[in-house]
């Protein structure tokens, strides 16, 4: 027996099967006629005239000003469940809409935006079969106006791919050269002219190795005793490193590898205890300037954490430091507050709950900087808060899954 069915849908001929499945008919239904005999079903589809038409969704373009903003964001996400799906998205928050988005291949890794703010240069890194196979290691070159690949350059294959921070490639100051920490577990740097695109070259640094930089030619890099050293650059890009200095800090209170730079020769680093440890590289030898605590015997029961734990505001001289309640080695913990650290005064002199966890935070530049959070692996929003009063003034959400870093407009120092 031939049996005759009507499905009423917007959809044409082509939804068939689908609709059948939707309307919990048997398979031998939508397949043989529906009691057993091998006959072909007819279905006829009716358009149903009470629906609207689907209109088809269109692919736009956005073009920019072509000079990253104040209100401007990156937002990287590592994609640590699918690693070779890594991404950067650009975010407004005047707007609070996301304005484009830059695929980074394998384990995104932060970006090195020109100093100009209307370029800037991505680091990925991609296999052959996808998850195996020839490793490539590429610098991309983006336009702020339209975020289309442009100009690329293969670097040697040896860039760390870890927990993406700021330290593993950086610009120099006046965006001549991109510099790329190398760990194979050899540490060594590699030097491309940012301008032309050509490759200066590799340059052994062994058990040292993150990028600091401190000025147009140079750079400091962190060593495994926990000393550094001061690299100076040639005008063509060739690299010499200078003496290890003496460790910064105590073999029981090591400083993280993520600090966040307070001038133009000067950065701050924060121990897994809570000591602010300022370190000037003006000189030949990078020296400890000083070294204070941040965390007092009455709290000492915090500690500062994350994958991006510190920001510098240079209108105010204040460290906003991400710190959670944690025992020995929770360094790298999400934070729920942020303590702000006089650097004139030398005291603590606010402390922001954020009313829920961070693992990375970062300032807008301009005369009304915002602070900003994300949460690695547990949310997909970017949250704004205000800076003076430390409430939470709106979030962007739907940005990814495991969402690391946040870069703002770079501001010459």
């Amino acid at each position: 027996m031939r049996r005759a069915m009507t499905i009423r849908s917007p959809l044409r001929r082509a939804g068939a099967v689908l609709l059948c499945g939707a309307a919990a008919l048997s398979l031998a239904a939508c397949s043989s006629g529906g009691d057993g005999d091998t006959g072909e079903a007819d279905a006829e589809i009716v358009a149903d005239s009470s629906l609207p038409p689907l209109q088809p969704e269109m692919v736009q373009k956005v073009t920019t000003s072509g000079v990253m903003l104040d209100d401007w964001v990156f937002v990287t996400d590592a994609s640590f469940d699918r690693p070779t799906d890594g991404r950067a998205v650009l975010v407004d928050l005047a707007s609070k809409r996301m304005l484009g988005m830059l695929s980074g291949g394998y384990n995104q890794q932060p970006l090195m935006i020109a100093p100009d703010g209307k370029s800037l240069l991505q680091l990925s890194t991609y296999y052959a079969r996808g998850t195996r196979g020839e490793r490539t290691d590429v610098v991309t070159k983006y336009e702020m106006s339209d975020l289309l690949p442009g100009r690329e350059t293969i670097v040697p294959p040896k860039t760390i791919r870890v927990i993406p921070m700021l330290a593993t490639a950086q610009l120099t100051d006046d965006g001549q050269f991109a510099v790329l920490s190398n760990f194979t577990p050899a540490q060594s740097i590699t030097v491309m002219n940012a301008q032309s695109g050509e490759l200066v070259g590799e340059f052994a640094s062994p058990g040292c190795g993150l990028v600091y930089p401190i000025g147009e030619r140079r750079f400091m890099v962190h060593c495994s005793d926990g000393g550094l050293k001061i690299a100076t650059m040639s005008d063509s890009g060739e690299v010499t490193f200078g003496k290890v200095s003496v460790p910064i800090s105590p073999m029981t209170d090591p400083v993280s590898e993520k600090p966040v730079r307070i001038s133009k020769t000067s950065w701050a680093f924060v121990s897994h205890l809570g000591a602010i440890i300022e370190v000037d590289a003006s000189g030949d030898v990078p020296v400890v300037k000083r070294s204070r605590p941040l965390v007092s015997e009455a709290d000492s029961a915090w500690r500062p954490g994350g994958i991006q734990p510190a920001a510098f505001d240079r209108a105010t001289n204040r460290i906003y430091v991400l710190m959670h309640e944690g025992g020995e080695w929770t360094h790298k913990d999400p934070g729920t507050h942020v303590w702000v650290y006089d650097m004139t005064k030398g005291e603590i002199v606010q402390k922001l709950d954020l009313g829920q966890m961070a693992t990375s935070i970062a300032l807008t530049p301009g005369p009304n900087p915002r602070l900003l959070t994300i949460m690695f692996g547990a949310s997909d929003a970017l949250s704004i808060y205000d800076l003076a009063s430390g409430s939470q003034t709106g979030s962007i959400d739907q940005l990814g899954q495991t969402l690391t870093t946040i870069q703002t407009r770079p501001v010459a120092w």
